[in-house]
């Protein structure tokens, strides 16, 4: 998907372009033999929606991981706008064996991510009337 946005009513527009997986990045083959995978979870803040997918912070991960030499990392950016801890378990459960992880990192926004695992609504601090709660129960 390509695209262009505005975010939080900023004038910067950001080209958003994502993969078949829907993930924010290239494409994912196989794990090249020696390269160290590192698969990125989390919301918008990971997914980067207000900045450029190089300034995102998995990037920044990949360029920091590159610059000490050493084993190659491939950072994969697995952040989904509006997804909280539950769906993000579940998305995992998902790539897993399409990524072949060597280290999960969780991007976790305190701005949101304790309302939303709470299922609170943070404008009424009331319940969601979506139970995003539900999706522990659903992975079994």
């Amino acid at each position: 998907m390509n695209g262009r946005t505005t975010f939080g009513g900023y004038e910067r527009v950001v080209h958003i372009m994502t993969n078949s997986l829907g993930l924010r990045g290239p494409e994912i083959g196989p794990k090249p033999a020696g390269v160290r995978r590192v698969l990125a979870l989390g919301d918008s803040f990971t997914f980067g929606h207000a900045v450029e997918a190089s300034e995102a912070w998995p990037a920044v991960l990949q360029e920091l991981l590159a610059a000490r030499g050493g084993p190659r990392y491939e950072v994969v950016n697995a952040g989904i706008g509006g997804y909280g801890t539950g769906q993000q378990l579940l998305l995992y459960d998902e790539l897993q064996s399409r990524v072949e992880p060597d280290l999960v990192v969780l991007g976790f926004a305190v701005v949101n991510d304790v309302l939303d695992n709470l299922c609170v609504e943070a404008e009424r601090y009331g319940a969601k009337a979506t139970r995003r709660a539900s999706v522990w129960r659903a992975r079994g």
